[in-house]
């Protein structure tokens, strides 16, 4: 073979590999969307198995990265939460009376 069929080969053959190693790129994107999706499904199948019948900590559990925002308290709102505590006996309801019944 002369030198120029085999330099025009060679550079078909690098032309195809280039070609190649661009489908290859494209086909690992498209596994790796394939794979989140596949993930975000089995996140929301086990959220909503979780959710049935109120399982919060599992449900926190799914968010392992995730933090809980809280706002700090303000003096006034803290002042304000005691004072209706106090009014409403701490959330209790009072025991009905023989009276009412």
């Amino acid at each position: 073979m002369s030198q120029k069929t085999l330099e025009a080969r060679l550079d078909a053959l690098e032309t195809q590999v280039k070609k190649l190693q661009q489908e290859v790129k494209e086909k690992d994107k498209q596994i790796k969307l394939l794979n989140d999706i596949e993930a975000i499904k089995r996140l929301q199948c086990a959220y909503g198995y979780y959710l049935e019948p109120w399982m919060s900590q599992e449900i926190v559990d799914l968010f392992p990265g995730a933090t809980i925002y809280q706002p700090p308290l303000s003096k006034a709102l803290i002042r304000d939460r005691k004072a209706s505590a106090a009014t409403s006996g701490r959330g209790e309801r009072p025991l009905p009376s023989s009276s009412t019944r």
